[in-house]
């Protein structure tokens, strides 16, 4: 089993990470990531996305107004942020 643990914000890097590792026969990841774009980018680059695993954040009130930034500029699908995150604003 191969693992990458790449930083945030690694797009780029997880694509180049990825294509090394097909040269090594991975043809496919499950994927840990709260991002749909990573799970997009990937597929449109050939890997097979046999699954995205959400990443669970602790919901507290020192994170939160940056976990509801992330779900509501990024698309990120955070999961338990419940009744303490505000809805999303409409643009």
């Amino acid at each position: 089993m191969l693992s990458l643990v790449l930083p945030k914000g690694s797009l780029e890097k997880a694509t180049l990470e990825l294509f090394d590792a097909a040269d090594l026969g991975v043809r496919s990841v499950r994927l840990l990531t709260n991002n749909p774009a990573k799970v997009s980018g990937l597929a449109a680059c050939g890997v097979d996305i046999t699954a995205r695993v959400a990443l669970a954040s602790a919901v507290t009130p020192y994170n939160l107004r940056y976990l509801v930034t992330k779900r509501d500029r990024l698309g990120h699908q955070i999961q338990d942020l419940g009744a303490l995150a505000p809805a999303a604003e409409s643009a």
